[in-house]
Parts: C-alpha cells; sequence; structure tokens
C-alpha cells in the first residue's frame, strides 16, 4: 500500500517510522502548507512527492490511501476531502470535535463503501488485546471496575494543547484513551455517565475524569489530564483477581493476578513503535475489501464522540459543528 501524509508534524514522524519498518508499505507523498516542513519530513524519510495544498496530494492516482496527522480542528475538512476523492484513510484521534461531525464523515464513508478507520492506535496492540481475551475469558471472573489514567505535563506554551479553537484541551487529547480503552473491554456502551473537569484560564479542559456505568454492571473510571504528572496506570478488577497495565495506552506490558496476590500470567511486547500494528490491521482490511477495522469500528469512534462530547458538556464546554 501506498500512503501519502497530510500533516507532517510529530505523530506523523512516528506513523511514517512504522511504515518505513513494514514491508510491501511506504509513503510516495507529504502534504503541508509550509513546503519547507514537507520538504525536510521528505528528505528524513525518503518521500519522492511534496506538496503544500492536500487537493493535489489526493488526485495523484499514485497515492493509494491517506493518514491525517493535521491539528484536531482540521480533521473533519481533510477527511471529507478524501473521502470525495475515494481515498482509503487513516484519520489521527480525535477525529472530530463533535459527534456531530464524526457521524457526518462516517456516514459519508459509508455512503461511498471507502475504507476509515480513527487512529486510535492503542486498540490495536497485541498486549491490549491480550487483556481483552483475559476478561472474556473470564479469568478474572466478573469484571465490576476498572481504572485508567493518562495525564502528563505540558506547559502553557504549547499553543496546540491550550488553544479551544485548535482543538485543545485534555478530553480530545488524552481523553479519549482510558474511554476508548474502557469501551473496548466492557464491549458495550455505557448506561451513565458522570465528569468532573477542572477548565483552565484559556479555556480548554485540563484536568478531569469521567464516571461510566455500562449495562453490565460495570464500572470505569477515566482519569486525563495535561497539567500534571499521574502514575498513568490501568486497573481492571473482578470477582477473581485484577489485571495491572503499566501505561495501558503503549501497551508494553500487563500482569493477570489472582485475589491472593500472586502472579498468574504476564504478557509483554517490546515493540517500541505500535502504530505498526494499527497499520497492519488497516491494510488488512483493505485487502480483505471491508470498510471498518476492528476494533477501532465505526461504532468505537461514534461511541467515543459521544462520551468527549458528554464530558466537556459537564464542564460547561461546547463547540460548534463544522461540516464545510
Amino acid at each position: 500500500m501506498k500512503f501519502g501524509i497530510i500533516g507532517p508534524g510529530n505523530i506523523a514522524r512516528k506513523f511514517a517510522d512504522a511504515v518505513r519498518r513494514l514491508d510491501g508499505v511506504e509513503i510516495v507523498a507529504v502534504s503541508s502548507h509550509d513546503r519547507s516542513k514537507a520538504k525536510k519530513f521528505a528528505r528524513e524519510f525518503g518521500i519522492s512527492k511534496v506538496y503544500t495544498d492536500e487537493k493535489e496530494l489526493v488526485s495523484d492516482p499514485e497515492v493509494g490511501a491517506v493518514y491525517i496527522s493535521q491539528i484536531n480542528i482540521l480533521h473533519v475538512k481533510t477527511a471529507l476531502l478524501c473521502l470525495d476523492h475515494y481515498k482509503p484513510v487513516i484519520c489521527e484521534k480525535p477525529l472530530a470535535m463533535m459527534a456531530g461531525e464524526a457521524e457526518y464523515v462516517l456516514s459519508s464513508a459509508e455512503r461511498r463503501h471507502v475504507l476509515f478507520m480513527e487512529g486510535m492506535w492503542t486498540l490495536h496492540l497485541p498486549v491490549v488485546r491480550q487483556v481483552k481475551k483475559w476478561v472474556s475469558e473470564g479469568r478474572i471472573g466478573t469484571v465490576k471496575y476498572m481504572d485508567a489514567d493518562f495525564t502528563f505535563y505540558a506547559p502553557y506554551e504549547n499553543e496546540r494543547l491550550y488553544t479551544p479553537k485548535l482543538g485543545g484541551g485534555a478530553v480530545l487529547d488524552v481523553g479519549i484513551y482510558p474511554i476508548a480503552f474502557s469501551l473496548y473491554i466492557a464491549g458495550e456502551f455505557v448506561k451513565t455517565r458522570k465528569s468532573s473537569v477542572y477548565v483552565g484560564p484559556t479555556g480548554v479542559v485540563e484536568m478531569g475524569a469521567s464516571l461510566l456505568q455500562f449495562t453490565n454492571g460495570m464500572v470505569a473510571n477515566c482519569s486525563f489530564g495535561i497539567q500534571g504528572n499521574a502514575d498513568n496506570l490501568a486497573h481492571i478488577y473482578g470477582s477473581e483477581g485484577r489485571i495491572v497495565m503499566p501505561e495501558f495506552w503503549s501497551g508494553h506490558k500487563a500482569t493477570l493476578y489472582d485475589q491472593k496476590g500472586d502472579v498468574v500470567d504476564e504478557v509483554a511486547d517490546p515493540e517500541p513503535n505500535g502504530f505498526i500494528y494499527e497499520i497492519r490491521d488497516f491494510i488488512d482490511a483493505y485487502e480483505k475489501g471491508l470498510t471498518e477495522v476492528a476494533p477501532t469500528d465505526h461504532h468505537m469512534t461514534r461511541m467515543c464522540s459521544k462520551l468527549m462530547d458528554g464530558t466537556r458538556w459537564d464542564g460547561g464546554i461546547e463547540a460548534s459543528v463544522r461540516t464545510d
């Protein structure tokens, strides 16, 4: 598969590094309104074509699929452009600022029968999938409660994170990780949600937590933030044991304990760049003629978008829906 990249930033660099280490995949074009930035990225990763207009990239017949990694606020517009040209898409999370926007994009992909995936790479990691298997097999009994935490400290000088009009804030940037992880483990949508957030002086959510309860009774506490470093752990508690994951979003290790605290099982993955797994799954779906990629299918994206809307609404923050 031949990819084109729109938005050659730091996340795109991780994606390009993953592509470089996979067989049968390459990046043939990159686009940025900053030509010098695009040229530098192209030199670093051996990309032959540089564009300053994304319309030129999606019109290139050599580009078989597009990876979108612009700032959050541009994802919807660029995704729709790609779909108008019937290009399969991996769009960095979050797909949209609000659920209405996400629905518009997903519906457009479905009408055109074009492969589209939100880049929630964590759910494609082998360790995360093994944890899901442990839960499904009843290795820790009936799951009653879980927590997942993703926080870090970023100074206010980080314009992307602290500017509302750029789609900044902790909910969209890192809150999506514990929310998506909890949905994946639970395997269903939530029955109730209650969120509390701290809104900082720039008008974005800086820290917060969402308490989710699912129809099966399981409770998930999802915490997130960009103004403090926490332990960044995930725990899943069942009637017969528990699972612990350090930095769950990177999926390097998980340990299963019984109720006595003894280690029953462990799984680890030393792979430094987890993006390779979502790319493999995307290509596999493409080769099978699918239009969605499990487990980050359109249903998952719709659920996450609705929960992120609710979390921000609880803090008095609302964004406009843009479909132009």
